[in-house]
């Protein structure tokens, strides 16, 4: 509902453009974004002649983006494996008590 209000006080133009920004904004203005960039840039240019330099140029090439493939696919893995492990050892009273100080400060 509060969407369809917020909405309804916007133009279409005016709502696409501020949708627009919000999804370049929470796209562009993380760093896992500019991470993987770097990542990739230096797995393209760097890599394959640092690590893999007694490997043909294709075959290093291919082996440094294999790296680069591993940290993109184990890092949303490591965070769901890691996010139950936490909650699971610190438990949910342990998060509560931090989240309650920490929401006593703001106020």
């Amino acid at each position: 509902m509060a969407v369809t209000a917020a909405h309804g006080e916007l133009s279409d133009a005016q709502h696409s453009a501020e949708l627009r920004k919000a999804v370049i904004a929470a796209t562009v203005g993380t760093t896992e974004c500019y991470d993987f960039f770097i990542h990739g840039t230096a797995a393209e240019l760097i890599f394959p002649k640092l690590f893999f330099r007694n490997e043909d140029p294709l075959t290093g090439t291919l082996a440094a983006f294999g790296t680069y493939f591993i940290g993109f696919a184990g890092r949303p893995i490591g965070a769901a494996i890691g996010q139950c492990v936490f909650v699971r050892l610190v438990g949910y009273g342990e998060i509560s008590i931090w989240a309650c100080s920490v929401f006593q400060h703001l106020a």
